[in-house]
C-alpha cells in the first residue's frame, strides 16, 4: 500500500520552524568558535583547488591506508566558490545539518504524525554530537546530511515510486563512501532496501543512479591504476588484514544516541538526558519492528527503511580490520531521532503527549549546556581563532610571509592552516626549523609558534619591526605578527661573497652558543626566485687541522621554494657534545633534492662542486 499525500498544517510549519531554528542557533551561533586543523585545512585545500578548476582525482589522507575518494572536496567546492574565507565554508557545514535537522522533522511528519515528528526535531536538533559535528570542516560532518537526504529519496523512490527519487537514492547510496569511506554503510542499507521492496517500476531511475555514482569514482580509480601504485598496494594491505570481530561498533552507537560527546549536561546532566533518549529511540525502533513484521505487506511501510538505516552502522562494522571511531556512525543520529520520535505511539490518546515534554526536556537541557561550553569557549579563552585576526593583522597590501614548523602544506599541520587562511593573498611559508626568510622592502612575518628557533635568528638579526602583536589562538599555540624592514642584519662575520649558480650568494656566517648547543647561521641573498627546485643546505662539520675527517653533519631545509629575488636567508645548523675546544671547521653549500647533486660555486671554475670552507671556531 502506498500512504496517502500528508497535509501540513500551520500547526505544524510553526513546530518545524521551532525545530529548524534551534539546529541554527546551536550549528550556526558563536561563529568562530570552531575547530581548524590539519584535516580541515588539507580537506579546505582540495576544495579551493576544486573551485579554482583544478579537479582533484583523490581526496585526503584516511585512517587506512588507502586516501579517500574525492567526493568531500567536490561538495566542499561549493562554499568556495563564493569565498576563500573557511568560515564561510564553516557554515556551510553547518547549514547542511541544519536542512538535515528539517529532513528529519519531515520524514517523521510524513510517517508517523505530528506527535512523533514534534519528539524527533527536537532530539535531533540538540542532539550534543550531532550539534559539534556540524560546526567544522569535516568529511564526516556531511554524513547525517547525506543520510537524511538519502532516506528522502527512499521514501520517495521505493514507497511513491517516483523516478527522482529512484535515481537520488541509488545515486547516495553509491556516492556517500567517495564522500568518507562510512558511507559504506549507507551503501549496504541501499542494497538490502533494494532487495526487500525488489522496486519494478522506474529501474532505468535506479540503474542511473548507480551509474552516475560509479561515473563519480571513476577518476580516483583511474588514477589509482594508472598513477598510484601505493593505492593499490594499501588496498592490498586492507583486504589481507584479519577482521577483528567485537561489540566495539554497538557501544559507539549508544554512545552517540546518548550523546556521551558533550560540551556540557545542561541541568538535568549527560547521564540522565542520554538514559532517556537512549529509551526513547529504543522504544521506538521495537515499535518499528513489530510494525513491519505484522503489516501484511512490510516493505511497503517505511518502517523498514528507519530500521535499515539506524541499525546497519554498527551491524557493518561488528567485523573491521582497523580500529573503530564514534565518528564513522553520524549518520546513524537522524535516524536515531526519527526512532525516538515513534516511541510516541507506545502511549494511548493523550498520554501520547509525555514523550513530546520528555523530548522538549532533553532538548532544553541539552542546547544549555552546548550554549553554556560555547559561551565559555569563546570567552574564556582567547577568541582570536585562526578564522579572524591573523587575516586583518596583515591584510594590508604588504606580502607575507608564514613562519611555521615545515613549510609543506601537504603534510605540516601549521602550513597547511595558513595557506587556507591566506589563500587569495600574496604569502610565502617557511621552515623556521631552519630557515628564516627577511624580504626586500617591508613585510609582514607571521610566527606560528613560540617556541620556533626563526624567532631566535629574528631576534639576532634585528630587523627594523614597525609593528608586533601576539594573539592566541584558543588550544592553538599564539602567533606573533611583525611587520619588518629588509637590511643587512648585524652580527656575520662576512665571507666571500660567494656566488652561486641560480643567482644566489653566500654572504656570511655567525658562530654563537644557544641553550646546550653551537649554532652556525649562514647568511644569503637571493638573486631570483626558485620556486621550482628543492635545495637542502650541508653542514660537514670536522674537528681539529681544516682537512681533518668529518665528524657530524647536518643537512637542513632551506624552504627554497619560498625564495624571491632580494630576499635575505638566513639558514642555521646546530652541533651539541662536540669533541673539546676546537679548532673546528664546516663545509657548508647547497644540494639539490632528490638529486642530491651540489650547485655549483661560480668563484672556482675548477673546481664547481666544492664546498664553502669556514672557521676556525672555538667553543671557549
Amino acid at each position: 500500500m502506498t500512504p496517502s499525500k500528508t497535509t501540513w498544517s500551520a500547526l505544524d510549519l510553526a513546530l518545524g520552524t521551532l525545530v529548524v531554528g534551534l539546529a541554527g542557533w546551536l550549528r550556526l551561533g558563536w561563529p568562530g568558535v570552531n575547530n581548524f586543523g590539519f584535516d580541515e585545512a588539507y580537506l579546505s585545500r582540495l576544495a579551493l583547488e576544486a573551485a579554482a578548476g583544478r579537479i582533484p582525482a583523490v581526496g585526503m589522507p584516511a585512517s587506512v591506508p588507502i586516501p579517500n575518494f574525492p567526493g568531500a572536496a567536490w561538495l566542499m567546492a561549493l562554499p568556495y566558490l563564493l569565498s576563500s574565507d573557511p568560515l564561510v565554508a564553516t557554515l556551510f557545514v553547518g547549514l547542511a545539518n541544519v536542512a538535515a535537522v528539517g529532513g528529519v522533522f519531515y520524514l517523521a511528519r510524513q510517517g508517523w504524525g505530528r506527535t512523533a515528528a514534534a519528539t524527533a526535531g527536537l532530539l535531533a536538533a540538540a542532539s550534543s554530537p550531532w550539534v559539534l559535528h556540524s560546526r567544522s570542516i569535516w568529511a564526516q560532518n556531511l554524513m547525517a546530511p547525506l543520510a537524511t537526504l538519502w532516506a528522502v529519496a527512499a521514501f520517495a523512490g521505493l514507497i511513491r515510486a517516483r523516478p527522482g527519487g529512484l535515481f537520488l537514492f541509488g545515486f547516495l547510496g553509491g556516492f556517500a563512501f567517495q564522500v568518507h569511506y562510512s558511507g559504506l554503510t549507507l551503501g549496504a542499507a541501499s542494497l538490502l532496501l533494494i532487495g526487500l521492496f525488489r522496486p519494478r517500476k522506474h529501474r532505468w531511475a535506479l540503474a542511473a543512479g548507480f551509474a552516475a555514482a560509479a561515473l563519480a569514482a571513476a577518476p580516483f580509480v583511474i588514477t589509482a591504476l594508472c598513477c598510484r601504485p601505493e593505492i593499490i598496494a594499501g588496498l592490498r594491505e586492507m583486504l589481507g588484514r584479519p577482521a577483528t570481530v567485537d561489540a566495539e561498533s554497538l557501544r559507539q552507537w549508544v554512545g552517540l544516541i546518548r550523546g556521551d560527546d558533550n560540551l556540557g549536561g545542561g541541568w538535568l546532566g549527560v547521564d540522565l538526558t542520554g538514559s532517556i533518549t537512549l529509551a526513547l529511540v529504543a522504544l521506538g525502533l521495537a515499535r518499528l519492528g513489530v510494525g513491519a513484521f505484522k503489516d501484511p505487506d512490510p516493505v511497503r511501510r517505511p518502517n523498514v527503511i528507519i530500521l535499515a538505516w539506524a541499525l546497519t552502522p554498527p551491524v557493518f562494522f561488528l567485523a573491521h580490520p582497523a580500529p573503530l571511531y564514534a565518528n564513522y556512525q553520524l549518520m546513524v543520529l537522524p535516524s536515531a531521532a526519527i526512532a525516538a520520535g515513534v516511541s510516541a505511539n507506545f502511549l494511548p490518546g493523550r498520554w501520547t503527549v509525555l514523550i513530546p515534554a520528555a523530548a522538549l526536556v532533553v532538548a532544553a537541557s541539552q542546547a544549555a549546556g552546548l550554549a553554556d561550553g560555547f559561551h565559555r569557549l569563546a570567552t574564556g579563552l582567547p577568541v582570536d581563532r585562526p578564522f579572524s585576526r591573523p587575516l586583518f593583522l596583515v591584510r594590508d597590501g604588504r606580502p607575507v610571509v608564514v613562519i611555521a614548523p615545515g613549510d609543506a602544506p601537504e603534510f605540516d599541520p601549521e602550513p597547511a592552516i595558513f595557506d587556507v587562511l591566506l589563500w587569495d593573498y600574496p604569502h610565502r611559508i617557511v621552515d623556521g626549523r631552519s630557515a628564516l626568510i627577511i624580504p626586500n622592502g617591508e613585510a609582514n612575518l607571521l610566527v606560528t609558534s613560540p617556541g620556533l628557533p626563526a624567532l631566535e635568528e629574528l631576534q639576532a638579526a634585528g630587523p627594523s619591526a614597525f609593528r608586533r602583536a601576539e594573539f592566541g589562538r584558543g588550544g592553538w599555540p599564539p602567533v606573533l605578527a611583525l611587520t619588518v624592514n629588509n637590511g643587512q642584519p648585524p652580527g656575520f662575520a662576512p665571507f666571500g661573497p660567494v656566488p652561486l649558480a641560480g643567482d644566489t650568494e653566500y654572504l656570511g656566517y655567525r658562530w654563537r652558543r644557544v641553550g646546550d648547543r653551537w649554532r652556525l647561521s649562514s647568511l644569503w641573498r637571493v638573486g631570483r626566485p626558485r620556486p621550482g627546485e628543492i635545495l637542502l643546505q650541508f653542514h660537514h662539520l670536522r674537528a681539529g687541522d681544516e682537512n681533518g675527517p668529518v665528524i657530524t653533519t647536518q643537512d637542513v631545509r632551506v624552504s627554497s621554494g619560498a625564495w624571491r629575488g632580494g630576499d635575505l636567508v638566513i639558514v642555521w645548523a646546530d652541533f651539541g657534545a662536540l669533541p673539546g675546544q676546537g679548532p673546528f671547521w664546516v663545509d657548508t653549500g647547497l644540494y639539490q633534492y632528490p638529486e642530491i647533486r651540489r650547485v655549483d660555486r661560480l668563484d672556482q671554475p675548477m673546481n664547481p662542486q666544492g664546498p664553502i670552507r669556514l672557521g676556525p671556531f672555538y667553543t671557549d
